[in-house]
């Protein structure tokens, strides 16, 4: 009861302390601030962190989003969904689609966004 007592009111406060369809946040390293920033998807992943899906960009925060680190993976493709477990381990989807192919692609980090690498699936596209 507690824990979903805890989970409503990050929510709560996330919504009151910024508008999700644009931010203005403070990014690390160099201080850089995100104005007016689309946001296409969010989430909790503890009491403290939560992550944030821009139109190009993946964002962390660990201190209830004071200060947002840019956590993206560097692959060319748009990100079509995003997950975290915890503060470490996440996971990004990748689709892309031509008239002929349709390609998934997915990328985990155990680091909490400091690196990124491809998960084999085995299976066929």
């Amino acid at each position: 009861m507690k824990t979903r007592i805890l989970l409503l009111l990050s929510l709560a406060l996330l919504f009151l302390n910024f508008n999700y369809s644009s931010i203005e946040a403070k990014t690390e390293p160099n201080d850089e601030m995100l104005v007016n920033t689309s946001v296409s998807e969010f989430g909790l992943i503890e009491n403290d962190s939560l992550w944030l899906l821009t139109e190009s960009r993946l964002y962390m925060t660990n201190n209830n989003g004071e200060l947002w680190k840019d956590i993206s993976p560097e692959y060319s493709k748009p990100i079509e969904s995003v997950h975290f477990a915890n503060k470490q381990l996440g996971f990004v989807l990748y689709f892309s689609q031509t008239e002929t192919q349709k390609e998934l692609f997915l990328v985990k980090t155990l680091d909490g966004g400091k690196s990124w690498q491809p998960v084999e699936s085995g299976l066929e596209n």
